[in-house]
């Protein structure tokens, strides 16, 4: 049920309480009427018959701003940034960083001595020795603060398959079927691989979820992923570098998002749900059925997804265009046939 750009969900505990449909705050039942962004304060009424007191108070409601679309270029600049996160500098404090631990491990493997290795960076005799032998700045530390090809292989995932943040993080090898599905599609043969999600409506219709893996570059993603896990069924895909389960990554979405120059947050209209929505757009434009995209975004109800769909500037631009009649009538004479009745003639 959608009301004045609110709808009605939610669990038990919630029923009956109002959430935008874009952010999915919670809004006071108090407030019917009205969209998600007339005013920034909101007034409530809390009455308590059997004490036969009313008290009305005032509190600024928090803004939330629909989803912007995020065009191919944002895309580039987002995975383009993904590079920039293993530029990581060392601690203020520290004297090393990986350049110089690799040139003392080169130059102590040329024979040169620890003692002139610690004076010539300043270090300690003890820390060269350990540096040399590989038991500080070992190769799992680099390995675990390097997250580019991490967070390339999850914005693969939100924009090609559209699972959600915390669904994804759920994702362990043996929920990913490498057995491929093999279709045919204008002509060329394709695969897509099938991933099995723990997500929220499981737990209200019992039923297990599923995304596919279609593009070519998310599937090679996945499987060069298995193979740094080692085929180990029960790592995390998307979790550490190693495999471990990780609750959370807004931390780094937030560097990432500023690294490409992009100004996130809920009042921007811009968070890593918002590649959920681009997912869920790029689908309906691609087919141009939005039942295909409630299908694929795993929504009970097609009003959901209309939330999540947002058009183009550059096409709602060029439909305006469209409607002038010299336009229209050379699209005509073209061979283009229009959908829809004649305008009326002018009065």
């Amino acid at each position: 049920m959608v009301l004045s750009g609110y709808s009605i969900h939610g669990p038990p505990a919630t029923a009956g309480r109002l959430f935008c449909t874009g952010c999915h705050n919670p809004r006071p039942p108090s407030t019917t009427t009205g969209g998600p962004h007339d005013n920034a304060y909101i007034r409530t009424t809390a009455v308590r018959p059997h004490l036969g007191t009313r008290r009305t108070t005032t509190e600024r409601r928090r803004q939330c701003v629909p989803a912007s679309r995020l065009d191919e270029s944002v895309e580039d600049r987002l995975f383009a940034a993904c590079d920039r996160l293993d530029d990581l500098k060392p601690p203020p404090w520290s004297r090393l960083d990986w350049d110089k631990v690799d040139e003392i491990r080169t130059r102590a493997a040329a024979g040169e001595s620890q003692q002139e290795l610690a004076a010539a960076f300043g270090i300690s005799i003890p820390l060269c020795c350990q540096v040399i032998k590989g038991r500080v700045w070992t190769e799992a530390r680099r390995r675990s603060q390097r997250k580019a090809s991490l967070m390339r292989l999850r914005l693969m995932m939100a924009f090609d398959s559209g699972a959600r943040r915390e669904e994804m993080m759920r994702v362990q090898l043996k929920h990913i079927d490498f057995n491929p599905i093999r279709i045919t599609v204008d002509g060329r043969p394709r695969e897509l691989l099938v991933i099995e999600l723990q997500s929220k409506g499981e737990k209200f219709t019992g039923e297990k979820e599923r995304v596919y893996a279609g593009t070519e570059r998310l599937i090679t993603a996945l499987r060069g992923r298995r193979d740094e896990l080692q085929n180990n069924p029960n790592g995390y895909v998307f979790g550490t570098s190693s495999g471990f389960r990780q609750e959370n990554f807004r931390a780094a979405w937030h560097r990432l998002f500023k690294l490409a120059g992009l100004d996130y947050g809920r009042d921007k209209g811009l968070v890593w749900h918002t590649l959920r929505h681009e997912f869920c757009s790029r689908t309906a434009e691609n087919t141009g059925d939005p039942v295909i995209a409630q299908e694929l975004a795993r929504h009970k109800d097609l009003r959901t997804t209309q939330g999540y769909l947002h058009a183009r500037r550059p096409r709602v631009l060029a439909a305006a265009v469209s409607l002038d009649r010299q336009f229209a009538t050379s699209r005509m004479d073209a061979g283009f046939v229009p959908d829809r009745r004649p305008s009326a003639p002018p009065r």
